[in-house]
């Protein structure tokens, strides 16, 4: 904590902060619809941030308004764990390329409860030309101090925003609309960094049930840090299956799994590194195919609207939604993957295999792909490069992978920009303005992953979120939005 003399200066200076803070929230209070304009407040990265005890965990609270109404000031409350510490006299930077001045004012308390909360202003002295109306405010640098997850807040009813306002002198308050938080995770440590995805063997296959296939690892345990064990989750379902340790340098695995129910299943991984952390969960690439020997085929090809096959480095493993449709029967799979196999005018094309377990259609089958980051496309031709505009489908199956129809719906990219939902992180089916907004706030920061990682915001598959991805939900912006007969 600070000493009484800087608590009653943070006093003083909330006050004076940005022409009067404090004084036009009083004024708010007796004089409704004076504030000319509202922001949302984020903490970014949205994605979860993954440390080691001893690691710096950095965090940016950044503002964007409507109206093009400019920022001079950023009160906040945030709260976090105790797993994380924050300095006060080194621990925040406001962002001066923003207009703001370097060192903001805070005060932390402990919240009880394991919680730590810091109040943070951020101020201006400069001109209207030199602020902005979407930014950053300013970085917290927390030091990770022991293990453990928790979040990173902030008290939406606790902050302010002010800003330059043309139409009055004395009317300077933004709205603080909503506010986004961010999640984080601290490892052990003690010994070297977390663990990454390592190169493993696994006979694929697919068959009838029960079906039986192998999987395998290797690795040694030293390094830094080296990889001395795996777990499995064979089902792709979150819950691991199995786990081999090894005690020195030696092979890791084999170990077999058998399959007992039909069905498309995305097994997944993790390393464990000899310093006594886990990796995080890593992803084979493919499914495995297990059948009843009696259920229809679906064999398709498909791409991603602007995802170019030259440029993809991050779109390999993307999960789809897809759903059969025939005689009013329909059934819907989820976690469905396909492999890169070549193009289609530049863009990345993906094939797939799907078993339709339970469902018993041939014939005048209708399907619908959805990416992770896409509205849902209706297919219903071989070779089709536009909307099927009417009911039904013309598609036909057989029930050997071989013979049945491979559908080529390539030369009709699934359209890119169904990010968020108005109220949640999950996607609700449509491109409007909540997605534009969720993606130029990750666009500012270039938000990046190394190649073959996911970020839901890169729309176009090159590792990272800049202005192209934003440029890429516009178009998407002026098209339909998801067929849904």
């Amino acid at each position: 904590m600070k000493k009484k003399n800087t608590i009653l200066l943070l006093i003083f200076l909330l006050v004076a902060m940005a022409g009067g803070l404090l004084l036009v929230k009083q004024s708010q209070e007796t004089r409704r619809g004076a504030a000319f304009a509202s922001t949302s407040l984020m903490v970014l990265p949205s994605e979860k941030i993954v440390k080691n005890v001893g690691d710096v965990v950095s965090a940016k609270v950044y503002y964007q308004t409507e109206s093009e109404a400019k920022v001079d000031g950023v009160q906040t409350v945030v709260c976090y764990g105790d797993e994380l510490s924050l300095d006060e006299d080194t621990g925040v930077v406001a962002n001066t390329d923003n207009g703001f001045e370097e060192t903001p004012i805070v005060a932390i308390k402990d919240a009880g409860n394991g919680t730590w909360c810091a109040t943070v202003v951020a101020t201006s002295k400069k001109s209207a030309d030199k602020l902005k109306t979407v930014g950053e405010a300013f970085t917290l640098s927390f030091s990770a101090i022991k293990e453990g997850s928790g979040e990173i807040t902030l008290n939406k009813e606790k902050s302010m925003v002010t800003g330059d306002n043309s139409a009055s002198a004395t009317d300077k308050m933004i709205t603080v609309t909503s506010v986004d938080n961010t999640t984080y995770e601290i490892g052990g440590g003690g010994g070297g960094d977390v663990p990454t995805c390592a190169q493993n063997t696994l006979n694929p296959g697919g068959g009838i049930a029960p079906y039986s296939t192998t999987f395998s690892g290797s690795g040694n345990a030293g390094g830094s840090p080296g990889i001395d064990g795996y777990r499995w989750d064979f089902e792709g379902d979150g819950e691991w299956d199995s786990t081999m340790i090894s005690t020195g340098n030696v092979a890791i695995g084999p170990v077999n799994h058998t399959y007992t129910t039909p069905g498309t299943y995305r097994p997944k991984y993790q390393v464990h590194g000899s310093n006594g952390t886990w990796s995080s969960t890593c992803d084979y690439g493919f499914n495995v195919m297990v059948t009843t020997g009696d259920e229809p085929i679906l064999n398709f090809k498909v791409s991603f609207g602007n995802v170019r096959a030259a440029d993809m480095k991050c779109g390999l493993n993307w999960p789809l939604q897809v759903i059969v449709l025939s005689g009013g029967d329909s059934k819907a799979y989820t976690e469905i993957t396909a492999s890169k196999v070549g193009e289609n005018n530049s863009l990345a094309v993906f094939e797939g295999s799907l078993p339709l377990v339970g469902f018993s259609h041939l014939d005048n089958v209708a399907v619908f792909i959805k990416g992770p980051k896409h509205l849902q496309m209706k297919y219903a031709v071989q070779n089709q490069n536009k909307a099927y505009d009417q009911a039904g489908g013309q598609l036909v199956l057989t029930k050997d992978q071989s013979t049945s129809t491979v559908y080529d719906f390539s030369g009709y990219p699934m359209i890119p920009g169904d990010v968020v939902g108005a109220n949640t992180e999950v996607q609700d089916g449509w491109i409007n303005g909540v997605d534009f907004a969720s993606v130029k706030a990750k666009a500012l920061t270039h938000e990046s992953v190394a190649d073959g990682e996911y970020l839901k915001a890169d729309l176009d598959a090159n590792c990272q979120v800049n202005s192209n991805d934003v440029n890429v939900l516009k178009i998407s912006l002026q098209t339909k939005q998801g067929q849904l007969y």
